[in-house]
């Protein structure tokens, strides 16, 4: 597969929850972030082309806020390093200016590697 990614991600060093936002219910954990994409860590495949309601847990306030919210597309899915996930790639969707700014804020805050 071609890479088509125009920024590059940032890996988060802190466990960032990312949850159905309809649901409740846990999708993954965080593994890199631009403002167009994200990449989790999941227990069960999913399938390509899901959008999904998202509320990312941010582990302290960023801009007054605890939480992220916006929809997610699946792009991606394959078996992660562990034999026990998968890594799933979404391209975000509905990203409000103040999510964008959190998310540029988060590679500051979070002292994030490339």
């Amino acid at each position: 597969m071609s890479e088509r990614r125009k920024r590059d991600r940032k890996a988060t060093l802190h466990i960032i929850r990312v949850l159905n936002r309809d649901t409740g219910k846990q999708i993954g954990r965080l593994v890199n972030i631009t403002t167009d994409g994200m990449m989790l860590i999941t227990k069960k495949p999913i399938d390509r082309g899901t959008i999904i309601p998202v509320r990312m847990v941010l582990p302290w306030m960023i801009h007054d806020k605890e939480e992220l919210e916006f929809s997610a597309e699946v792009r991606w899915c394959r078996p992660d390093t562990n034999p026990n996930y998968e890594a799933v790639g979404f391209r975000l969707l509905n990203v409000s200016r103040e999510g964008t700014e959190i998310i540029e804020a988060v590679f500051h805050e979070f002292h994030l590697v490339g």
